[in-house]
């Protein structure tokens, strides 16, 4: 892309040019890199000459810093490493909701890095794993069930 304010070439995704120190937002004007027309930087083709601007200014998945992605992790490994420390106990009566929280848990961490990618599809799939251990959890997994929902609703529902 180009600078709207010296025309420098800058790179994708780039907060400010590298030539003139411009911030480049997101609902500036940018220049076509085909043809130099000015097109807003949220655009998905030049109104030009109809080139076709890169997909990830139309991702509809989260920060990796954002709420519901620390959430997300936060409650996904503490569900590994309690559900570790359960399967190394040897304790039979045990062994199941470990198993079981492991599993879980395992879903969860996919499903937080998928957030990335699709917040709607991601989110979905930690609301259920949510209520998954909901109804199958014990007091081991109960931090990682709230850390889990809140990153999931607020996935969904959160604009």
């Amino acid at each position: 892309m180009k600078c709207p304010n010296c025309n420098a070439e800058t790179v994708d995704g780039a907060g400010f040019c590298p030539s003139c120190g411009h911030e480049l937002k997101n609902d500036e004007l940018i220049y076509c890199p085909n043809c130099g027309e000015l097109t807003k930087a949220r655009a998905s083709f030049c109104a030009k000459c109809g080139f076709k601007f890169q997909e990830k200014y139309k991702s509809s998945g989260v920060e990796t810093r954002s709420v519901e992605f620390i959430c997300g992790l936060i409650g996904s490994l503490i569900g590994i490493i309690v559900a570790l420390i359960i399967l190394s106990s040897g304790l039979l009566d045990t062994r199941y909701s470990g198993i079981i929280l492991l599993t879980l848990s395992c879903i969860a961490l996919a499903s937080t890095i998928f957030l990335t990618k699709d917040r709607k599809v991601g989110g979905a799939v930690l609301i259920v794993v949510a209520l998954i251990l909901l109804a199958n959890t014990n007091r081991f997994g109960f931090i990682e069930l709230i850390f889990i929902a809140i990153a999931g609703l607020l996935a969904v529902f959160r604009k």
